[in-house]
This record gives structure tokens, C-alpha cells and sequence, in this order.
């Protein structure tokens, strides 16, 4: 999941971090959250519960539209690829 062992292993070493990152977490409305508390700010990863395939893909259809640029880190077994979206500083 994204606040795992594994995740911040790997956020520490994408980011070059000198320890393991700080995180907090909260479930809610069915949303997992992990925020990765960084030196150079917050860092948010949140995921979608859904109980059964057609929910998950009832809440993608909802929500892909919004997405404007591809994702290589999250393939679905329905896309070949799924959208992020993109920063707005």
C-alpha cells in the first residue's frame, strides 16, 4: 500500500533521503492516505478502495477524464495505461 515498508524504502531512495521518511496516514469516504512528511514539503499518495472490479471502474471512468498527462507507474488490467493528474503550481 502506499504508506508500506517498501514504498518509503523506495521514496527514500527516488528522493536520496538520509533516513526513512516520516508519514501519517488516514482512511476515509473509502480512500486510503499516506503523506510523506519531506524536507522539502508534503508528499500525498492516496488510493481508491473499491469492494469488487466494477466499482473500481465505475470510480476510474468518473475520475480519468481530469487526468491530462500518462502515468507509467500504474498500468490497469482494463487500459493499457491510466492517467495522473498533472501539477498545478
Amino acid at each position: 500500500m502506499v504508506c508500506s515498508d517498501d514504498i518509503k524504502a523506495k521514496v527514500k531512495q527516488v528522493l536520496k533521503l538520509p533516513g526513512q521518511p516520516v508519514t501519517t496516514s488516514a482512511f476515509a469516504n473509502q480512500i486510503y492516505t499516506c503523506t510523506y512528511h519531506l524536507p522539502v514539503g508534503l508528499l500525498v499518495l492516496s488510493v481508491q478502495h473499491s469492494a469488487a472490479k466494477v466499482a473500481a471502474n465505475a470510480y476510474y471512468d468518473h475520475v480519468s477524464p481530469r487526468w491530462d498527462r500518462p502515468n507509467p507507474c500504474w498500468a490497469s488490467a482494463r487500459r493499457p495505461m491510466a492517467r495522473l493528474p498533472a501539477s498545478r503550481s
